[in-house]
């Protein structure tokens, strides 16, 4: 692996071997204010093989938080990824594809944690024990996580992880534990 590095520390370019036999380079392009610009994914697979080159451009907001990210394979179709945020400067919403194909919204608690996510093909919701049971440390304590799927209860908060499996209608049909046992 080579590394080439600006007079500012920043690696502008990477050079290392791929598992198909070929060589991965990546050159970075930085704003002056230190945030990666633009990058090129050189990969060539193998020796006579077709070179594949992936250009990421990335875009920031006045308080230079990522904005956007926007991606190319070969010169082709353009795929795109917008952030937001809210005014504690936390991700709301992440939008994927070229006309927002697929936005994923977030929530939050009182005390900044992760609460809700939701886009428009899934939703999961993180339920957290009451603040007078977080860790040493003050860290929330997940009790579960609910989704489409069924429900992962964190038991006792030991880390025995039991998954509530429901049907279409939202009824639990199968308990089962981290290996795959039905509990209930």
């Amino acid at each position: 692996m080579n590394n080439n590095d600006n007079a500012k520390s920043r690696v502008v370019q990477l050079a290392r071997s791929n598992v198909q036999g070929g060589t991965d380079r990546i050159s970075t392009k930085y704003k002056f204010s230190g945030e990666v610009e633009a990058q090129r994914q050189k990969i060539q697979p193998a020796s006579g093989a077709s070179t594949y080159n992936l250009d990421r451009a990335y875009t920031y907001d006045t308080r230079m938080r990522l904005t956007g990210v926007s991606a190319t394979l070969n010169g082709g179709t353009t795929a795109s990824q917008t952030v937001t945020y809210d005014a504690l400067q936390r991700p709301a919403s992440v939008s994927r594809g070229n006309s927002a194909a697929e936005t994923t919204t977030f929530s939050y608690t009182l005390q900044g944690w992760p609460n809700t996510t939701m886009s428009t093909s899934w939703e999961e919701v993180l339920f957290y024990a009451s603040p007078a049971h977080t860790g040493t440390s003050g860290t929330p304590v997940l009790e579960s996580a609910a989704w489409e799927g069924g429900r992962l209860i964190n038991g006792s908060g030991t880390g025995n992880v039991l998954y509530h499996v429901t049907d279409h209608l939202g009824s639990v049909r199968v308990v089962k534990d981290g290996s795959g046992t039905i509990r209930q």
